[in-house]
This record gives structure tokens, sequence and C-alpha cells, in this order.
């Protein structure tokens, strides 16, 4: 029993999480018993991807707190929510604005979409291509917020009558704070992915997709879609908990306030060392994220893992911690310690990449090139090559690469720095 092992060698270390899912290890919904709630499809149980009366009213239910029309769940994360998406409306040709994760990249592949790739939205983009659907990230991993992006995109989808899909996998908690204002819906978007379990006290894999206005009415075929990806045997345990976990943030708000003034007191900390956070770079940035940038990130890390402090992700440059509302004031405690005893390496600001500016040009659809044949390649000898499939540092699971496209000198560099891992690509082998 290997990985029980595992996990049972973390387990017992006592962790304070810094990192996902959201429930930080504290979840009382099943108090300790949850293969009693663990059930399947009976007459007696609920068919949680069926188009029925009873789902039909939680559905209303739970998106009347996210201020949406209709909210599906999803027992298999983001990604099962985002394929349901993009296979119910975006037919054909379809804006991708900005950076995003990989999994949209494969659902591109998947439901052979034809993206357009462009780092701004602007209205030249529906008068030349006239697409079916755009599509972007509307908070990043770093915890940046695309608040103006996402409010001028869902102007001119509105006025060109196409849907905005807004991938908010990391800002569930946004629908929360301050009567939602920094969460897409209230922003205007039509179509919205949650990552629940990412900051609510939810189990891994437990995801809303939301649907506004007149993308609600449909909402058995967004139903319909989501059979054509998802486990014939959802977990029922994960979909208990997406229900759980917006109950209890509804019902405590308190411990949303307690949580922003526990991350308030770490950043000040932080101050005091000269530190630079994501919040210093003059973006707008979620309240409840803490991104460390530092010359020595992974210095600071290993102090933290020290104390048995875990991040969600650490690279040259980052320490990112995600914290939710059950993390207690003991974790916070321990993490400000630890913060006392680090010493940060500056990082020039000026030498920061916030975000890729460039305009992707495809050889070869996604679909074409992921379902052609292809061969395998040193990275060294891929340059000028069409790639099989997205290449990404995970996390955060952003391409660097995306399938269809011939990969550049410059490419190859950003993935030697960032992929360590990667030796290999899958590359088309014919047609380059």
């Amino acid at each position: 029993m290997q990985m029980i092992e595992k996990i049972k060698e973390y387990i017992l270390c006592r962790p304070v999480r810094f990192h996902m899912p959201g429930h930080k290890g504290r979840l009382s919904l099943f108090r300790n018993n949850a293969a009693t709630f663990d059930v399947t499809e009976t007459d007696e149980t609920v068919n949680i991807y069926a188009c029925s009366e009873f789902n039909k009213k939680l559905f209303r239910d739970t998106a009347s707190i996210f201020n949406a029309d209709m909210t599906l769940f999803s027992c298999s994360g983001a990604t099962l929510a985002l394929q349901t998406a993009l296979m119910t409306v975006a037919k054909g040709k379809t804006v991708l604005c900005g950076e995003v994760h990989t999994s949209i990249s494969n659902a591109f592949a998947l439901c052979d979409i034809s993206p357009i790739y462009y780092s701004e939205i602007c209205e030249d983009l529906f008068i030349k291509y006239s697409p079916s659907a755009v599509i972007m990230t509307s908070e990043d991993y770093y915890g940046r917020l695309y608040i103006d992006e996402v409010k001028k995109a869902a102007q001119l989808c509105n006025k060109y009558n196409i849907p905005l899909i807004c991938d908010n996998a990391h800002g569930t908690h946004l629908a929360f704070h301050n009567d939602g204002e920094l969460h897409p819906v209230k922003l205007g978007a039509d179509i919205v992915i949650d990552s629940a379990h990412k900051t609510l006290p939810v189990l891994t894999g437990g995801a809303f997709l939301h649907l506004c206005g007149r993308y609600s009415e449909i909402w058995n075929e967004f139903m319909q879609s989501m059979t054509l990806f998802a486990s014939t045997s959802p977990s029922y345990l994960i979909a208990q908990s997406l229900e759980y976990g917006v109950e209890y943030m509804q019902k405590q708000p308190e411990m949303l306030d307690r949580l922003l003034q526990n991350v308030k007191k770490v950043k000040a900390e932080l101050k005091k060392k000269n530190c630079l956070l994501y919040d210093d770079l003059e973006l707008v940035t979620d309240p409840y994220r803490i991104t460390i940038i530092a010359g020595n990130a992974k210095e600071i890390d290993s102090v933290f893992k020290s104390r048995h402090i875990y991040s969600e992700f650490t690279n040259a440059n980052h320490v990112v911690l995600i914290p939710s509302v059950m993390n207690t004031d003991a974790d916070f405690n321990k993490l400000i310690k630890a913060i006392k005893m680090i010493e940060i390496m500056p990082f020039e600001q000026n030498r920061l990449e916030v975000a890729e500016k460039t305009t992707r040009i495809l050889e070869m659809s996604p679909r074409k090139a992921a379902f052609s044949e292809h061969e395998v390649v040193a990275v060294r000898d891929s340059i000028g090559r069409i790639t099989a499939f997205s290449v990404s540092a995970y996390p955060p699971a952003v391409p660097i690469v995306h399938s269809g496209e011939r990969i550049t000198a410059e490419q190859i560099e950003q993935i030697s720095k960032v992929c360590e891992y990667v030796t290999v690509i899958n590359t088309v082998s014919k047609l380059n």
C-alpha cells in the first residue's frame, strides 16, 4: 500500500496546508465516516448528471448564491466544466484571450475547435473572425485578477451576441467577498467555471459550471455535453461536499472576514522583510492569495517545509500560498513565525514577466495535430516541428506551446527554463 503509506507519512507530520484542497483536511461533513455517504445512482439517491426536477431545483438554488441563473455540479473538476462549456457553445472559431490552462488547450483538440489566440481582447477580433465564443482566464495561479479585461470582453460579447466563458478556477471564494464584486458572474460573463475545491471546503474534483441569462435556458444541453466527458460513476462524496462548501460559506461569512485579516497580517510581516509581493506589481490581485516574489524563493520554501508548512507551488522566483477559511489562526501564527526566520533575496521587478504578450499562429488545428501520427523527439531537436500536444510546466499548467503550433527557438528556451523534467516533445511526424 505504497500510496496510502506515503499520504499517512505526510499526515503524521501534522502539516500546515497552504495548498489545495480548500478543506485543509478539516472537512467535518462526513464525520470520519465517508463510506456511509458513498452511494451510487438508485431510485432513492440522485443522479447528479441527470436532467431531473430534483437537480433543476438544486442547480437553481445554488445559482442564486452566485448571482447566476443555473449552476451545474462537476465531480471531475474544472476540466469537465470547461469541456462541457466549450462543447456546448463553441462552434468553429473561438477566441482564446491571454494565458489559459492546458485543459482548455486539450478541450480544443477534443471538441475540434479552431482557436484564435490573442493576448488582449479587442473589437477587431469580432469583426475579422466572427467567433462563436470567447474564453479567458479571470484569475491566474498567482492571484492576478483580470477585472477590466473581463468587463471589456463581456461588453463586446454582448454587442456581438456571443458567449463569454470565464475560467475562474482559482476564484470561487470571490463570490462571497463584497457581494461578489470580483467574481466574473458579477462582471458580466455568460458562463463561468469555478474550481470550488481549490478555495472552498470541498473535496478535490468538485467544481461548478455557472450559466447566466439565455444559456441557463438550455442547461439540459450543457448536461448532455457533460455526459460525453464525465464518468458514469460520479463521486457522490464530491457532489455532497459541493453543496456543503457553498452552505458553509453562505452561513458563516465571518470566516471569510477572519481569513482576510489573517492574510493581511502575513503580508504585513513579509513587508517588514522588504519582500516583493504580487500585490506590489500595480495589478488587481486576489486579496486572499499570498504570492511571494524573491530571488531565493526555493530557499524560502525550504524554511517553510522545515517547519511543516507546505505551499501550493514554488519555482525559482515565486512561492504561492493558497489559504482558505479552513486555515486556523494557529496555521497563520506558525507561518508568521517561519517568515521571521527567512532572509529575502531581492528580485528585480523589471525582470519579472507578468504576462505573455505574443500572438500565436497555428500551423494545424489542435485536433488534427493531436490525432495525427506523431513521434517523440528531443526538445533540442524540436525547433521548427509542429507539436502534437501542448507543453507546459505543471503547475501552473499554462501551455508554452499549444497543439498545432510550430515550435520556435524562443519557446525551446522557455521550456528549458521552466520545465526541467521535459526532455522530449511529441511532434507531428507528417506535414512538417
